[in-house]
């Protein structure tokens, strides 16, 4: 398994950086165009962030935002541990140098804020942690964490569960409502571990 981590990892890294943050830099995947890769550059800060508990968590929290958001959400297609990496859809924006937000657009930005906010969700609010993509939309690049740390969760679940009944159908809220139901369970399985 550590052979093909490594493997994986250097095939990664033999791309192109595509953007380099705080956290991560990120890559273009190396088999699928329509995919990016983010290889964490730090360490986790907390313990719990190394934990595949964790990892699977914020990949649920990032479908379920995806499903709730999905024009300013971009999905999730996978987490790792080790290496902590995570892999996303690719949002197409213009060059990241030219990059501002047009004035007409920051009411769009303040509404996503406002719904995200909403939702008890915590998020760094920076503005360069969001794009306006090639539709228009505006679009969040930052990771969503599901707690800030060991005992504190980072979205209200009821106000969750309430916009999954209202804004989902059919198989999608399904889907969401298991997503969410093992986002729970993980969080209780971590806090138990304590």
């Amino acid at each position: 398994m550590e052979e093909f981590k490594e493997f994986i990892k250097n095939r990664i890294e033999a791309q192109k950086e595509i953007g380099d943050g705080g956290e991560k830099v990120v890559y273009p995947h190396p088999d699928k165009d329509e995919k990016v890769v983010g290889i964490y550059k730090i360490e986790a800060e907390f313990k719990f962030e190394r934990s595949p508990e964790f990892n699977k968590a914020k990949f649920y929290f990032t479908k379920i935002l995806h499903m709730l958001f999905p024009k300013n959400v971009p999905d999730v297609f996978m987490t790792t541990t080790q290496p902590r990496t995570i892999t996303k859809e690719k949002i197409k924006f213009k060059s990241r140098e030219t990059i501002s937000i047009r004035e007409e657009k920051i009411e769009d930005l303040y509404t996503l804020r406002k719904q995200l906010k909403d939702c008890g969700i915590e998020f760094d609010e920076s503005t360069q942690n969001f794009v306006e993509d090639n539709d228009g939309n505006m679009v969040y690049l930052d990771d969503f964490y599901p707690w800030n740390d060991e005992s504190q969760k980072a979205y209200n679940h009821d106000q969750i569960r309430l916009l999954i009944m209202t804004k989902l159908t059919g198989l999608e809220r399904d889907r969401a409502l298991n997503y969410l139901n093992r986002l729970k369970k993980l969080y209780l399985e971590l806090k138990n571990k304590e």
